[in-house]
């Protein structure tokens, strides 16, 4: 009895020995396992964090052209003619009569001179009033029998309007708040087409007492519509 006792008692030190040397290759096999999720879990992090820096570039660089196209086609000083003093009906135009004004391209007319030298020793087709930008139909050979006696150039912003020609006869009609208001008739002198971005201003030859009136109208009411004769 007492030797089976000590082989069975050094067997079950055996076993102890043998199960703390002997590792735990399920813990071993976790520790594995875990290490390889975190792995994972760093690399689509990494991945999360790449394509949030490359949205970030892509919208400042299109942050930074829409800058560019809003200073270059809105904000961007161009030069423009103007009149340095009041110029008469078949006047020659003098130096002395234009001079150069920096404006924001959003503000140029599109028919307006970028050098006196264009405009210099030819004669006004019209009056041109002190201060304003002198433009194509104003100076003579670019309108020629558009703009009669008794009458002056009307710039329009954005009309309603169809399609229009060179010499077409319209009638103004203003949109005011009491409701429309007739203004009276005008000859079209230039009528460019309509461009994305972009106000189109067409240019109208109207008697010179309706000018003030149509003018006003045009700035104050809602809109202005151009109905043509059929």
């Amino acid at each position: 009895m007492r030797v089976f006792f000590r082989r069975k008692k050094d067997s079950v030190e055996t076993d102890q020995l043998s199960s703390e040397r002997v590792p735990d290759v399920r813990a071993v096999g976790g520790r594995a396992t875990g290490e390889k999720a975190v792995t994972g879990r760093d690399a689509a992090g990494n991945k999360k964090l790449g394509f949030r820096i490359r949205v970030a570039f892509l919208l400042s660089i299109l942050a930074g052209a829409s800058v560019f196209y809003l200073y270059t086609f809105t904000y961007r000083p161009v030069d423009v003619v103007v009149a340095a003093r009041d110029i008469a009906p078949g006047a020659e135009i003098t130096q002395a009569d234009v001079a150069v004004k920096r404006v924001s391209a959003g503000d140029r007319h599109p028919e307006a001179y970028a050098s006196p030298q264009q405009v210099v020793g030819k004669r006004a087709q019209e009056k041109i009033h002190r201060g304003m930008q002198v433009i194509v139909p104003q100076v003579e050979g670019s309108t020629a029998g558009l703009v009669g006696p008794g009458q002056t150039l009307l710039p329009l912003k954005n009309p309603v309007a169809p399609p229009l020609s060179t010499g077409d006869t319209v009638t103004v009609v203003a949109v005011m708040n009491e409701g429309p208001l007739v203004l009276g008739q005008a000859v079209v002198v230039s009528a460019p087409q309509s461009k994305p971005n972009e106000d189109r201003v067409v240019l109208l030859a109207v008697p010179e007492g309706d000018a003030p009136r149509m003018a006003y109208a045009a700035q104050a009411g809602k809109a202005v519509y151009l109905f043509t004769r059929h």
